[in-house]
């Protein structure tokens, strides 16, 4: 069984993304081997299959009904397309599902409310996944293929897919197989799906983003959401990643802004490369800041956990580790830190005063630098007739930011060497906080 195949307390941190103004700047249960002869795959490349596995990745379920399900004790329901829920298993870290979909071997469906890392999830679910498959049929790895990495969102929630075709070597045979791994972060909650078998790999999509797109969450906070969006990142117009940026308040009046930066990307035909960042930072009602914090990771090893607060002297302290080695300095004391909410502000009066063409604001950018102020400068420039255009500068880094009518940015370009960095806006809900 996969459950006990992956230690799952390796993602015991969360680490996700930037605010606004840094979006940019850090860049089976059943499962079955399909059999056959293929040293003539292992000769010709990966061009030209040989007719029997040509149609074995040609299969698909053609029609699956919606199967509603519960899990984590009622806090997490959906609905998904299978041709059945064969089980469903509750522990002590999430919920575990067995679907039928039509295919030999079963899909394998993880559900959970920790904590995780939505790319380190992925990818543990494809290497177990592949590795309990070779031993369930007694056979060792030959060669392995990324076949397929695709990101995408369904209602705001984003999810990565990955597929893999390898060959192995079975006492005096070649086998070739397919894995597949899915994974997605859903407000909260972690959800990843396996399976193993040539072919099935629409079918399998099919039931997974049908899985998220019909989830229904009950979230533990008492803070009240105002504002959350989904940015896609693309390099070339080739989809990296994602940004998630989300703005609650909670009881007491205070504004808690929190960013998640998420990036994988296919080093080789075998190899991924991930990056993560988390930050977030409460401020009050009037923008001011109270305290900050980011933590970033790429591969799935910490490399930066910070944390910004006024000391006993009311002097910005940044303490934490870079690089697994302590941190603390005391930033320039007579700099006037702006918060995210205050860039916002400033947009907003950029946006909206025809006399205003330049904003000058200092920020904690630890991206660039953790242990210094940074200069953030928003200037409008000419854009598309009726969209509000301004380029934003952040040390060395410039971006041409478009911006809806609310001062919200709907679209950021970035020239680094010879290649465009996009991110886009793809989905929203609510409206972010004026400054009181």
């Amino acid at each position: 069984s996969l459950t006990n195949a992956v230690d799952f307390q390796m993602f015991s941190h969360r680490k996700i993304c930037m605010t606004l103004q840094r979006r940019l700047v850090s860049l089976a249960a059943t499962m079955c081997l399909a059999l056959g002869s293929v040293s003539d795959v292992v000769a010709q490349g990966n061009d030209e299959y040989p007719e029997w596995m040509q149609e074995a990745m040609a299969r698909e379920t053609r029609s699956m009904g919606k199967r509603k399900f519960k899990a984590l004790d009622g806090s997490f329901e959906s609905s998904l397309r299978a041709l059945k829920i064969k089980t469903k298993e509750d522990y002590d870290w999430g919920t575990y599902l067995v679907l039928d979909i039509g295919a030999d071997a079963d899909a394998g469906c993880y559900l959970y409310s920790d904590s995780l890392s939505i790319t380190e999830l992925l990818k543990a679910l494809a290497q177990s996944t592949l590795d309990e498959t070779l031993k369930a049929n007694n056979a060792t790895l030959g060669t392995k293929t990324i076949t397929q990495l695709d990101f995408d969102h369904a209602e705001g929630h984003p999810f990565y897919i990955i597929e893999h075709l390898y060959t192995a070597d079975q006492k005096d045979q070649t086998i070739a197989g397919q894995t597949r791994a899915a994974s997605a972060y859903i407000d909260g909650f972690y959800v990843g799906c396996t399976h193993s078998e040539l072919g099935y790999t629409k079918t399998f999509k099919k039931m997974f983003v049908s899985l998220v797109e019909n989830a229904e969450v009950v979230t533990a906070t008492d803070n009240t959401r105002l504002y959350r969006e989904l940015q896609v990142l693309r390099i070339d117009r080739q989809p990296i990643g994602y940004a998630m940026t989300t703005i609650e308040r909670d009881a007491e009046g205070d504004i808690l802004t929190a960013s998640d930066v998420v990036t994988i990307a296919a080093v080789d035909a075998d190899t991924l490369a991930t990056s993560e960042t988390y930050s977030s930072e409460w401020t009050h009602p009037d923008g001011q800041l109270i305290n900050a914090f980011e933590t970033s990771a790429e591969n799935g090893n910490l490399m930066m956990d910070l944390t910004l607060n006024l000391n006993d002297d009311a002097q910005w302290l940044v303490a934490g580790e870079v690089q697994q080695k302590d941190f603390e300095t005391v930033l320039d004391p007579e700099a006037t830190l702006a918060s995210t909410l205050d860039a916002l502000d400033a947009i907003r009066q950029l946006t909206r005063d025809d006399g205003l063409q330049t904003v000058t604001l200092s920020t904690w950018s630890p991206d660039l630098d953790p242990s210094t102020v940074s200069e953030f400068r928003i200037e409008e420039v000419a854009g598309v007739a009726g969209t509000p255009t301004a380029m934003i500068s952040i040390g060395p880094l410039r971006l041409r930011t478009e911006f809806d009518e609310d001062g919200m940015a709907t679209e950021q370009k970035m020239r680094l060497g010879g290649s465009e960095i996009v991110s886009e806006r793809v989905w929203f809900e609510g409206k972010a906080p004026e400054l009181e």
